[in-house]
């Protein structure tokens, strides 16, 4: 994957607006690059959840252990497991590859270090995380 389409899908995040080039750039770098095949399991429902995960090629299902709760259909561009990035999470749906797939990987602890070490990064993303709380809030 080229760097140019992974700064892409990062700049349609709405938790990744609102950085710089370079920031995208740093925010590239932590991320680590997997590729599945046709029915690998990204996560499983009720593990301990380290990452997002970033779809960039190909279609993964969210399968949820309630079956009252609809199966999603993840796309290129999807976060997944946002919540990973700040705290242990677990989720109550599996994630299996629907074809060969490739995606990236933003481990919590990568994640953590880069607001640490780049605390302006930090900031823009608290920003970001407030405004959507408070969209979602005032839709409430």
């Amino acid at each position: 994957m080229n760097n140019s389409l992974l700064k892409k899908l990062l700049v349609d995040l709405p938790i990744f607006h609102h950085l710089d080039d370079d920031e995208y750039r740093i925010l590239a770098f932590i991320g680590k690059r997997y590729d599945y095949t046709v029915e690998d399991d990204l996560y499983r429902a009720y593990e301990p959840s380290l990452d997002a995960i970033l779809i960039t090629a190909g279609r993964a299902m969210i399968r949820f252990e309630d079956v009252n709760k609809p199966d999603i259909l993840a796309r290129r561009g999807s976060l997944i497991n946002e919540l990973s990035l700040f705290s242990d999470k677990q989720y109550d749906y599996s994630i299996e590859a629907m074809e060969a797939i490739s995606v990236v990987h933003f481990f919590r602890e990568d994640f953590l270090h880069l607001m640490q070490e780049y605390p302006e990064i930090g900031h823009k993303i608290q920003r970001n995380i407030a405004a959507r709380l408070g969209s979602f809030v005032s839709q409430v």
